[in-house]
């Protein structure tokens, strides 16, 4: 690997040992996207052995400047992501129940319309419960983000995410400052991650 990988890869050696997180780094991957997900400005990725990493931030942050953001992504992505606050878990059990409740009751009143309504109801608790499941997981990631910056510093922590957010270099990133995207996706925007920060 290049000089600049290297030094990224030590980071992300120190980071998992930091947090106790057994995983042998073989090298260093750019790319905006995965198989099944977008990689943010903001994110990295542990996965098979690789740091998965922006093609559009190579070279563009220091080698430590990952720190913040490599413990982050590991205590969200190895530890918060399989916990399940207890609200989320009870809005999981209840909903299907009323659902059930409330198909039973449209059927006796409107038989006629039944499937239509069915449908609708269906779509509209959907949507209802994928908001619910986005805005739980990006608590966690705040989360993670908070345990994150007591650990490499806030202030170290907030500059590095005020960098990324300088650089503009996506214009995804401006997509997801829109009220509606924002609500229904899983993962803070940067400013949402800086202001997360302030209230440290």
């Amino acid at each position: 690997m290049p000089e600049y990988e290297n030094r990224i890869a030590t980071v992300g050696a120190e980071a998992c040992a930091q947090l106790g997180i057994a995983f042998t780094i073989s090298g260093i991957v750019w790319m905006d996207r995965t198989f099944v997900r977008r990689v943010g400005s903001d994110d990295c990725i542990f996965a098979g052995g690789r740091i998965i990493l922006p093609r559009r931030m190579a070279g563009k942050l220091e080698p430590e400047d990952w720190r913040p953001l490599m413990i982050s992504s590991l205590l969200y992505r190895r530890r918060l992501v399989w916990t399940m606050p207890i609200d989320m878990l009870i809005t999981l059990l209840i909903t299907p129940m009323l659902t059930i409740l409330t198909a039973a009751l449209v059927f006796a009143f409107v038989s006629r319309n039944f499937v239509a309504i069915l449908l609708f109801l269906a779509v509209i608790i959907g949507l209802f419960l994928s908001t619910r499941i986005a805005q739980a997981r990006k608590k966690l990631w705040l989360r993670a983000d908070t345990e994150a910056a007591k650990m490499s510093g806030n202030e170290a922590f907030t500059l590095v995410l005020r960098k990324i957010e300088s650089f503009d270099t996506n214009k995804n990133e401006k997509a997801k400052n829109r009220w509606f995207s924002r609500y229904l996706s899983s993962r803070p925007t940067i400013p949402e991650r800086i202001l997360n920060l302030r209230k440290i």
